[in-house]
């Protein structure tokens, strides 16, 4: 450690944080409202923007930095550190490698997702992940808590699926499998935002549930993993921030 030099490390430091929020701005200072607002929904944590918007300028009037760019910018500048920065410049990375949404297709062909996108999850709208969630915190979040199923679900995190690879199934259900082939080259999609849907080039067709974290009154659901091009499953939070959530915050996974 002698030749550790504390002012460079710090300079270093100062430079990765100016770095990634002048970045940041230089992101969001081009979207539009809705963009924007998608973008800060997605990250998941809107209250710095919310707390803003409840402020007013020396001049009387209110500031708005999902509508006001100069406004957004000066959140930005005052409030928000490089970690922040950051998750905001990886989410908006990922805002524009979305998953076409095909949902639409999928109707047409006959699929029918009124009941959820895996069909029904049991009686009082129990989530597709409720088994999960009871082995990492116990039924209704009664404890204990379970580090070691927290971990697994975490670090080795698999989506939920349904699998149609049989003609004669697709006939049973309605579904013209053609329609999808015709319209749709192999590959991963998104279905609305409960999920994904896989075509293959066999003729298989699974369907993924994204899981969700929601709180006791299902006000807000907020994603927990979401799938990329590759099948691979993102997580939309740190470990330590969905711990958080679901140990402290006692949101479900459904």
């Amino acid at each position: 450690m002698k030749d550790f030099d504390l002012r460079k490390y710090l300079a270093e430091n100062k430079l990765l944080k100016e770095d990634a929020i002048s970045k940041l701005k230089s992101k969001v200072k081009d979207m539009s409202k809705e963009e924007f607002t998608k973008l800060a929904k997605r990250v998941g944590d809107l209250s710095k923007f919310k707390m803003a918007s409840k402020g007013k300028k020396d001049d009387g009037t209110p500031i708005d930095p999902f509508s006001n760019v100069d406004d957004r910018l000066e959140v930005i500048d005052q409030n928000f550190d490089e970690k922040d920065a950051e998750k905001y410049l990886a989410e908006g990375k990922l805002l524009k490698e979305e998953l076409r949404d095909v949902e639409d297709i999928l109707v047409k062909a006959g699929f029918r997702f009124d009941d959820g996108i895996l069909g029904g999850v049991g009686s009082g709208g129990a989530g597709y992940y409720d088994g999960v969630n009871d082995d990492i915190y116990g039924y209704n979040q009664e404890g204990p808590w379970n580090e070691e199923k927290f971990n697994k679900f975490y670090d080795n995190f698999e989506f939920s699926s349904n699998y149609y690879g049989d003609t004669a199934e697709f006939e049973d259900l309605g579904i013209d499998a053609n329609i999808i082939f015709n319209e749709l080259d192999d590959g991963i999609y998104a279905v609305g935002d409960e999920g994904y849907v896989e075509i293959r080039s066999d003729g298989d067709i699974e369907i993924y549930a994204t899981p969700q974290l929601s709180d006791e009154d299902g006000r807000e659901i907020l994603p927990a993993f979401k799938m990329d091009a590759m099948g691979r499953a993102i997580p939309q939070y740190s470990k330590d921030e969905m711990r958080k959530i679901l140990k402290d915050d006692m949101y479900y996974i459904i």
